[in-house]
């Protein structure tokens, strides 16, 4: 296999290879967003100090995490207010259209 490696020759990666190498990325990201979510709820909870501000719950949503967010709210009914937390849930909408939408640009 090796004796077949070219320096600087440009690999084709095809559509499946490309989803398979980044499905580790997205598990990543959206475990991280909610762990962020519960351990938020927590720190809410018990009326601590040490919150996670909420642009850097949007930003694990915006990386691609918006599934592990949907679930961190409704798993720990946590940012569910929507007169309290308007933007939450209009985030997470359209970060999965964005994803949504890239998604099918790299799949066609």
């Amino acid at each position: 296999a090796l004796r077949n490696l070219v320096l600087n020759e440009p690999k084709q990666i095809d559509k499946v290879d490309y989803i398979l190498n980044n499905s580790s990325g997205m598990l990543g990201i959206n475990s991280v967003a909610l762990l962020a979510y519960g351990l938020d709820k927590g720190a809410a909870k018990w009326r601590t100090k040490a919150r996670i501000p909420e642009v850097v719950l949007h930003l694990y949503a915006v990386l691609g995490g918006f599934v592990g967010a949907a679930v961190g709210m409704l798993l720990f009914n946590h940012k569910r207010n929507w007169n309290k937390h308007p933007l939450f849930p209009l985030v997470l909408g359209a970060t999965a259209v964005l994803h949504a939408t890239l998604f099918w640009f790299v799949i066609r």
